[in-house]
């Protein structure tokens, strides 16, 4: 529609226009036209196509808009409901087909990178094993409002020398695994092989120099969670808590109290904003009726948050009032 109506909006024969007001008689045509696609509802689609009609009809003693009209009619309005969003609205705001044209170039640029085999059940293989429990975690990491952990520079050269080791071959040096242990083989020298810890199909530590050193995700982690999908989640986490501890600890003996509650505020306020948003963005068309229970607890866990820091406030001010006087 975009690239086609211009020519349809025209002086009429004989009537003399400058370039610019061409241009902005067109700008207003795409106007009414935005207004229809980004209607609300039915009645603001129909307000704003009897609107356009208006606007031919105001200005056709010098403009030819009758061709736009009935180009509209001929070729959109029997399609509305794929176009504007008054008939879209459970669609994620999802318009265009760059997340299909991203997903895509992520499979064969992450996924199929150097894949040497072509063969159908090499792609299925893929597809189920690696793509789908991939794609499963980010919807989950989405859902739960937590951000995956960000590989450093080293972690993502270990995990691309388990990756580009042939399939074949990663599998054999895999030589031995049960529930407790796995056995791999070193990546340099063929006589040695290091032993990982598992715990409820998750690693917990390698015997090898690297892992020992600095207690890093390791080369034989990434290779084992390759052949195995044994998982490296809960090591990541572990590190990240141990991490946030140690910070916290820090902050502990280097801050003084005036500090730790202005940090505390800052770190509330910030939390209370991001559910605010969430709160806001919040539709009845999002939520089945199986939810309404959990809604109601939801509001009366707020209420009572609430009343909390209300109760706590209260006697701080009185203790600043008596520290003047």
């Amino acid at each position: 529609m975009a690239q086609e109506s211009p020519g349809k909006v025209r002086p009429m024969i004989g009537v003399q226009k400058t370039v610019q007001e061409k241009r902005q008689h067109r700008d207003d045509a795409f106007s009414y036209l935005k207004r229809m696609m980004y209607a609300e509802n039915e009645e603001d689609f129909q307000m704003a196509y009897d609107e356009l009609v208006m606007w031919v009809e105001q200005h056709e003693q010098e403009w030819d808009a009758n061709d736009l009209i009935q180009y509209i009619d001929d070729h959109y309005l029997g399609k509305k409901e794929k176009w504007s969003r008054a008939w879209r609205q459970h669609n994620y705001h999802i318009d265009t087909n760059n997340f299909i044209e991203s997903w895509h170039q992520s499979l064969k640029e992450v996924y199929l990178k150097g894949l040497k085999r072509q063969h159908v059940n090499v792609l299925v293989y893929i597809l189920w094993d690696v793509v789908l429990p991939s794609v499963m975690t980010d919807h989950a990491q989405k859902a739960l409002m937590v951000s995956p952990a960000v590989m450093t520079r080293a972690e993502r050269q270990r995990n691309n020398l388990a990756r580009d080791i042939p399939e074949d071959v990663a599998n054999a040096m895999v030589t031995s695994y049960t529930e407790s242990a796995a056995t791999v083989m070193s990546f340099t020298d063929n006589t040695k092989s290091y032993t990982i810890t598992i715990n409820d199909n998750r690693m917990t530590a390698c015997t090898c120099l690297d892992f020992e050193r600095s207690h890093a995700l390791c080369k034989h982690l990434y290779l084992l969670h390759r052949v195995k999908r044994t998982c490296l989640l809960d090591m990541r986490i572990n590190q990240t808590m141990e991490s946030t501890a140690s910070q916290e600890s820090v902050m502990d003996e280097e801050m003084d109290q005036e500090h730790a509650i202005q940090e505390a505020i800052r770190s509330l306020q910030a939390e209370v904003n991001s559910f605010a948003t969430q709160a806001n963005r919040a539709t009845p068309a999002m939520f089945s009726f199986n939810m309404l229970s959990t809604l109601i607890r939801i509001r009366e866990q707020v209420r009572s948050l609430s009343s909390t820091l209300y109760d706590a406030e209260i006697p701080n001010q009185s203790n600043r009032h008596q520290n003047r006087f």
